[in-house]
């Protein structure tokens, strides 16, 4: 009898260490963003759900690149892309005509900290996390970008779907 309530308690216990293990959060995380500047966002998943990452922010551009890496100065973004939305074209002609790299840093309201990503322009631009801060500092994860456009090509709705890896933090 002994030994068959210790191979039954090995078993339960072994049982309960699977659940236990499989019972991670899934690493998507949706950002859905409002078209505006400083981009409102609500971020959804199960990751949010289990307070790992915030459920909501702003997102600002702190920087952009030519594809080659190389920093792009305002000047020369409003140079090139200003005539042309001058001429009447819309975003999604200006992200596919001009491509470039942004640093977007997404910034919680709960002041937990902060995450910047890379991006690519254009829908279905992927992004990476480049940096992150309090909280989130050694998070890692990769992101895919996708827009909404309106007739005239202006965007009504963008989001970022990104898999993240939390890393071990400090804080």
């Amino acid at each position: 009898m002994t030994q068959q309530r210790s191979r039954t308690a090995l078993w339960v216990t072994a049982a309960g260490l699977l659940v236990a293990c499989s019972g991670a959060p899934d690493p998507t995380v949706q950002f859905d963003m409002e078209i505006a500047p400083f981009q409102p966002w609500v971020a959804t998943g199960e990751l949010v759900d289990a307070g790992e990452v915030c459920p909501t922010g702003t997102r600002n551009n702190v920087g952009l690149a030519w594809p080659d890496g190389s920093p792009m100065t305002m000047e020369e973004w409003s140079n090139q892309v200003g005539p042309r939305v001058d001429e009447g074209m819309g975003w999604r002609e200006i992200t596919e005509e001009f491509q470039f790299l942004s640093w977007e840093e997404y910034i919680c309201d709960d002041g937990s900290g902060t995450f910047t990503i890379k991006e690519e322009s254009g829908e279905g631009g992927h992004g990476e996390v480049v940096e992150s801060t309090g909280t989130y500092l050694g998070m890692t994860g990769d992101c895919t970008n996708t827009m909404e456009f309106d007739d005239a090509g202006e965007p009504i709705a963008a989001a970022s779907t990104c898999n993240f890896d939390m890393g071990e933090s400090d804080v």
